[in-house]
This record gives C-alpha cells, sequence and structure tokens, in this order.
C-alpha cells in the first residue's frame, strides 16, 4: 500500500476494520516493511473467528476504499525484488 499514508493510522483502520461486535476484539496488525514504494502489514485475527480468509481481505479492502487509501505493488512483485 501507498508510503504516503501515516502506517500507524493505517494499523487503527485494519484493527477496527478486522473486530466484530461483541465478538472478536484481539485483533493484531504490525507493520512489516516500509520504503518508498509502500508498506507491508500483516494482521491476524483469534482463532475462533469464522470469517473466511476471503472476508477477512475484502474488509480491509473496504476500509481502504472508504478512507482512499491506493493499494501499493502486489506481493508477487515483491517477491522478485529480493
Amino acid at each position: 500500500m501507498s508510503s504516503a499514508v501515516e502506517p500507524s493510522e493505517v494499523m487503527e483502520l485494519f484493527v477496527d476494520a478486522l473486530r466484530t461486535p461483541g465478538g472478536v476484539d484481539d485483533v493484531q496488525v504490525e507493520l512489516l516493511h516500509i520504503d518508498a514504494d509502500g508498506a507491508r502489514y500483516r494482521a491476524s485475527v483469534p482463532g475462533r473467528d469464522e470469517r473466511t480468509p476471503s472476508e477477512l481481505l475484502l474488509s480491509l479492502a473496504r476500509v481502504m476504499r472508504r478512507e482512499n487509501i491506493a493499494f501499493g505493488r502486489n506481493a508477487e512483485a515483491d517477491r522478485t525484488h529480493g
């Protein structure tokens, strides 16, 4: 995702997006890497969360669109550079 966005704000948005009312609240988001091309994060939810990986990713994509946060390069491109 774009490195023009404050990483701590993105982390808070992701945590809020993955929490569920009255349920999952122990969500973790980590900043893994940041450079001029973008930032990479890891988000995890507890094993008792019944949402599929697709549902979780869609939640993150929705909040990124809502907040006008640009997606960065894809993971395939990252792997070819390192």
